[in-house]
């Protein structure tokens, strides 16, 4: 485990692992939910795994463009004193303009790919879906009539949710 300072920091070889939506022994520990907790499981849990991956992807792609350009705009400024103590020399001026530009061409890119709207869009779902799973299982509208339709309006609002719209 990393330190409490380092955990935020990304990581380059990062694996994306989504906690699970339900507690492993949900079944045995509320039985009277039993047939709930598997329409859950079934119907809304994939599709909330697979946007909280990508959620937490794309939070650690960001981190890492951000943590890039940061120490690459540090590291320009320290070669700008580099330039001043060599003030002859040719190079300094050269490495200093070459990594200014890498790190400007760095966050252009950073706002073209859009990653930290692509993060919050996939969080957005994932949390839509975790609220629905809660309504699911207390019998809120629109999932408080027959079990058939309850599961049928469930999978309605997983697929409104997977296409960015309102599940309600």
């Amino acid at each position: 485990m990393r330190p409490a300072l380092l955990r935020r920091l990304p990581s380059l070889r990062f694996v994306p692992q989504s906690e699970p939506l339900l507690p492993v022994d949900a079944d045995r520990r509320y039985p009277a939910l039993a047939d709930d907790l598997l329409a859950v499981r079934e119907h809304l849990a994939p599709a909330f795994a697979e946007f909280d991956r990508a959620a937490l992807d794309h939070q650690n792609r960001f981190r890492r463009q951000r943590l890039l350009i940061a120490l690459g705009a540090a590291l320009a400024a320290g070669l700008g004193g580099l330039e001043a103590a060599f003030e002859r020399q040719w190079w300094p001026g050269v490495l200093v303009g070459v990594l200014s530009a890498t790190v400007a061409a760095a966050g252009r890119v950073d706002r073209e790919r859009a990653v930290h709207e692509d993060y919050l869009g996939a969080r957005v779902r994932a949390e839509r879906l975790r609220a629905l799973h809660f309504r699911y299982l207390s019998g809120r509208p629109p999932f408080d009539g027959p079990d058939a339709e309850r599961r049928l309006a469930l999978r309605r609002a997983v697929s409104a949710v997977r296409h960015g719209k309102d599940p309600t």
